[in-house]
């Protein structure tokens, strides 16, 4: 051990460095997934006044050239 507590890294087992590349890749695999699910409110946010316009425009244009 270091004078600091922290192990030294001539005496690191491989299975502590192993385990915090596995914990780092888990955490950015995380990151990754849940940074979309993050800005999904944002753009439903931005995008509700034109999406619910395109939506009505699509479920009523069937409806529309049946009634005529």
């Amino acid at each position: 051990m270091a004078m600091n507590g922290l192990p030294s890294i001539d005496n690191m087992s491989g299975a502590w460095i192993i385990g915090m590349i596995a914990l780092s890749l888990s955490i950015s695999f995380l990151a990754a997934v849940l940074s979309p699910l993050a800005l999904i409110p944002i753009s439903f946010i931005h995008l509700a006044r034109f999406g619910s316009l395109c939506t009505l425009s699509l479920f009523l244009s069937p409806h529309l050239t049946i009634a005529t």
